[in-house]
Protein backbone atom coordinates (compact mmCIF):
# COMPACT_ATOMS: atom_id res chain seq x y z
CA UNK A 1 0.00 0.00 0.00
CA UNK A 2 1.49 3.35 -0.63
CA UNK A 3 1.99 6.29 1.55
CA UNK A 4 -0.48 8.46 2.29
CA UNK A 5 -0.14 11.88 4.04
CA UNK A 6 -3.30 12.35 6.14
CA UNK A 7 -4.55 15.48 7.97
CA UNK A 8 -6.09 15.22 11.56
CA UNK A 9 -8.27 18.85 12.15
CA UNK A 10 -9.57 18.87 15.59
CA UNK A 11 -11.04 21.78 17.01
CA UNK A 12 -9.81 21.69 20.14
CA UNK A 13 -6.39 22.52 21.21
CA UNK A 14 -3.26 20.09 21.33
CA UNK A 15 -3.68 19.94 25.52
CA UNK A 16 -3.17 16.87 27.40
CA UNK A 17 -6.34 17.30 29.36
CA UNK A 18 -7.83 17.75 25.97
CA UNK A 19 -9.86 13.81 25.54
CA UNK A 20 -10.19 14.93 22.31
CA UNK A 21 -6.65 15.45 21.71
CA UNK A 22 -5.96 12.55 23.95
CA UNK A 23 -7.93 10.22 21.55
CA UNK A 24 -6.39 11.16 18.30
CA UNK A 25 -3.05 10.36 19.56
CA UNK A 26 -3.02 7.00 18.92
CA UNK A 27 -4.70 7.16 15.43
CA UNK A 28 -1.17 9.25 14.27
CA UNK A 29 0.84 6.23 16.02
CA UNK A 30 -0.66 3.85 14.29
CA UNK A 31 -0.84 5.50 11.32
CA UNK A 32 2.86 6.38 11.12
CA UNK A 33 3.95 2.74 12.28
CA UNK A 34 2.30 1.57 8.64
CA UNK A 35 3.94 4.47 6.94
CA UNK A 36 2.29 7.21 6.35
CA UNK A 37 2.77 10.60 7.20
CA UNK A 38 0.31 12.37 9.77
CA UNK A 39 -0.29 15.95 10.86
CA UNK A 40 -2.87 16.67 13.68
CA UNK A 41 -4.30 20.33 12.56
CA UNK A 42 -5.74 22.30 15.77
CA UNK A 43 -6.43 26.12 16.51
CA UNK A 44 -3.28 26.63 17.70
CA UNK A 45 -2.04 26.35 14.26
CA UNK A 46 -3.47 29.54 12.78
CA UNK A 47 -3.38 32.87 14.80
CA UNK A 48 -6.44 34.56 13.65
CA UNK A 49 -8.00 30.82 15.40
CA UNK A 50 -6.31 31.89 18.43
CA UNK A 51 -7.33 35.31 18.44
CA UNK A 52 -11.30 34.16 18.02
CA UNK A 53 -11.42 31.75 20.73
CA UNK A 54 -14.36 30.81 22.32
CA UNK A 55 -18.10 31.01 21.02
CA UNK A 56 -16.57 32.49 17.74
CA UNK A 57 -14.24 29.05 17.09
CA UNK A 58 -16.87 26.57 15.37
CA UNK A 59 -18.27 29.61 12.93
CA UNK A 60 -14.67 31.11 12.32
CA UNK A 61 -12.52 28.28 12.63
CA UNK A 62 -13.69 26.17 9.46
CA UNK A 63 -13.69 28.91 6.94
CA UNK A 64 -9.84 29.11 8.36
CA UNK A 65 -9.53 25.57 8.15
CA UNK A 66 -11.10 25.85 4.34
CA UNK A 67 -8.57 28.24 3.59
CA UNK A 68 -5.96 25.86 4.97
CA UNK A 69 -6.92 22.83 3.16
CA UNK A 70 -7.36 24.98 -0.07
CA UNK A 71 -3.57 26.17 0.03
CA UNK A 72 -2.42 22.34 1.18
CA UNK A 73 -4.43 20.31 -0.76
CA UNK A 74 -0.92 19.53 -2.72
CA UNK A 75 -0.13 18.01 0.36
CA UNK A 76 -2.65 16.04 1.98
CA UNK A 77 -4.36 13.16 0.43
CA UNK A 78 -6.80 12.57 3.11
CA UNK A 79 -8.38 15.30 5.81
CA UNK A 80 -9.63 14.03 8.61
CA UNK A 81 -12.31 16.50 10.08
CA UNK A 82 -12.97 16.18 14.03
CA UNK A 83 -16.41 17.63 14.36
CA UNK A 84 -17.74 20.90 13.30
CA UNK A 85 -14.26 21.57 12.29
CA UNK A 86 -14.43 20.61 8.56
CA UNK A 87 -17.55 21.70 8.33
CA UNK A 88 -16.86 24.27 5.35
CA UNK A 89 -13.82 22.54 4.21
CA UNK A 90 -15.04 19.34 3.01
CA UNK A 91 -16.71 21.04 0.28
CA UNK A 92 -13.39 22.45 -1.13
CA UNK A 93 -11.55 19.45 -0.10
CA UNK A 94 -13.84 17.42 -2.58
CA UNK A 95 -13.12 20.13 -5.05
CA UNK A 96 -9.09 19.66 -4.70
CA UNK A 97 -9.65 15.89 -4.82
CA UNK A 98 -8.60 15.76 -1.08
CA UNK A 99 -10.84 12.72 0.33
CA UNK A 100 -11.98 13.19 3.85
CA UNK A 101 -13.76 11.92 6.60
CA UNK A 102 -15.95 13.86 8.68
CA UNK A 103 -15.45 12.15 13.09
CA UNK A 104 -17.11 12.90 15.92
CA UNK A 105 -18.66 10.93 19.29
CA UNK A 106 -22.25 12.08 18.89
CA UNK A 107 -22.37 12.90 22.51
CA UNK A 108 -22.71 16.39 21.48
CA UNK A 109 -26.74 16.11 21.49
CA UNK A 110 -26.81 14.66 24.85
CA UNK A 111 -24.83 17.12 26.12
CA UNK A 112 -26.73 20.12 25.10
CA UNK A 113 -29.88 18.54 26.58
CA UNK A 114 -27.77 17.85 29.98
CA UNK A 115 -26.75 21.96 30.07
CA UNK A 116 -30.29 22.85 28.85
CA UNK A 117 -31.47 21.04 31.87
CA UNK A 118 -28.87 22.66 34.49
CA UNK A 119 -29.58 26.09 33.91
CA UNK A 120 -33.47 26.38 33.60
CA UNK A 121 -32.92 27.37 36.93
CA UNK A 122 -31.20 30.06 36.30
CA UNK A 123 -33.14 31.40 33.16
CA UNK A 124 -31.70 29.21 30.37
CA UNK A 125 -29.33 29.80 27.83
CA UNK A 126 -28.49 32.35 26.11
CA UNK A 127 -30.19 32.81 22.52
CA UNK A 128 -26.87 32.80 20.91
CA UNK A 129 -25.90 29.41 22.32
CA UNK A 130 -29.31 28.18 21.42
CA UNK A 131 -28.83 29.19 17.75
CA UNK A 132 -25.77 27.65 17.42
CA UNK A 133 -25.89 24.46 19.05
CA UNK A 134 -29.32 23.77 18.16
CA UNK A 135 -29.87 25.41 14.27
CA UNK A 136 -26.57 25.91 13.28
CA UNK A 137 -24.40 23.18 14.90
CA UNK A 138 -26.48 20.11 13.18
CA UNK A 139 -27.29 21.92 9.89
CA UNK A 140 -23.28 22.49 9.38
CA UNK A 141 -22.85 18.78 10.66
CA UNK A 142 -25.02 17.22 8.42
CA UNK A 143 -23.57 19.20 5.33
CA UNK A 144 -20.26 18.17 6.34
CA UNK A 145 -21.19 14.32 6.61
CA UNK A 146 -23.05 14.48 3.32
CA UNK A 147 -20.08 16.01 1.36
CA UNK A 148 -17.48 13.65 3.52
Amino acid sequence: MASLRIAIVLQTPKDQHSSVYLTYQSLPRELTRQGHQVAIITPQDFPLARRTAGRWTPLIYPWIVARWVRSHAKDCDIAVFHSYAGWRAVTVARRMHVKTVVAFHGLEPLYHAEIVKETEAAGGLSWRYRLLQERLMPMFLKRACQHA
